[in-house]
């Protein structure tokens, strides 16, 4: 995603050569969608469940 104007750009591949996982951590924007019912999908696949701060996008990655 750019940066400045959030423009995301997609890529398609002929091959995928590395091997697809769970990730470690999930970070939001303290959104509800992702807590509550969900919480035992991060309980049962080691999942870490991280809220950044909405004056900070930077966290976002």
């Amino acid at each position: 995603m750019h940066y400045f104007t959030k423009w995301i750009e997609a890529e398609a591949l002929a091959t995928i050569t590395e091997k697809l996982g769970i990730p470690r951590t999930i970070i939001t924007d303290n959104g509800t969608q992702f807590q509550g019912k969900f919480k035992w999908f991060y309980a049962n696949f080691q999942i870490a469940l991280t809220q950044s701060l909405v004056k900070t996008p930077q966290t976002n990655g």
